[in-house]
């Protein structure tokens, strides 16, 4: 889902070769732990070379899904 994300903020598909509209690319993926109600939950979010992806399923900065935090 956030890969998607990704794609729609830089204009192209993953391993798309040929130009691109946008200096900026990917940048791998970063390990992220979620707090749920089930327990600790991990999970990859896709970086990009300039900082500038913002995820909007778990936003950066929140350990929690929906601005939902569980106990």
């Amino acid at each position: 889902m956030m890969q998607a994300e990704l794609t729609e903020q830089l204009g192209y598909e993953k391993s798309e070769s040929g130009e691109k509209q946008t200096e900026n690319r990917r940048n791998g993926k970063t390990s992220k732990t979620l707090r749920t109600d089930q327990g600790p939950m991990e999970i990859e979010v896709p970086r990009d070379r300039n900082g500038e992806f913002e995820p909007k399923v778990v936003q950066k900065h929140r350990n929690c899904q929906n601005n939902h935090f569980y106990r």
